[in-house]
């Protein structure tokens, strides 16, 4: 005859006070929350920096417009992740015309959150920096 044992209930269960469970669950709640708004600010001070960035450029493109010359000072673009100057920009057009197809590229990659493509030849993406730079003459592009 097969033995058939039953566990006798624990003398002494542990007790949950149903105030404590609560305020478990209003401290997750919270963490949650603050995870979430911690989350948010980042993203939103990013999005400031970006517009930031964005309206520096504008700025510097209305002011690079009256560069006609190739040996006259270019005010640099700002790289859209950190609203600075971007590294190595050139400082005249003259600088634009003797970059390397890597410098050229990462110009173009501290510019690249604008969505601006880097796909051409070296010519193209030269006259294509100028434009962004806010360069309109002719004679110089």
């Amino acid at each position: 005859m097969a033995s058939t044992k039953t566990s006798a209930p624990c003398a002494n269960p542990p007790t949950i006070d149903p105030s404590e469970r609560l305020l478990q669950a209003i401290q997750d709640f919270r963490d949650n929350m603050n995870k979430r708004f911690d989350s948010l600010e980042i993203r939103l001070n990013s999005m400031d920096i970006r517009m930031s960035a964005m309206q520096a450029n504008g700025i510097t493109r209305m002011l690079n417009n009256n560069v006609t010359q190739r040996d006259a000072p270019l005010i640099p673009l700002n790289a859209v992740a950190t609203n600075t100057p971007i590294d190595h920009f050139p400082q005249t057009i003259t600088a634009i015309d003797r970059l390397t197809t890597q410098a050229i590229n990462d110009i173009f990659v501290q510019l690249g959150e604008l969505g601006e493509p880097v796909n051409g030849d070296l010519p193209e993406k030269k006259k294509r920096l100028k434009t962004l730079a806010g360069v309109i003459s002719e004679s110089v592009l």
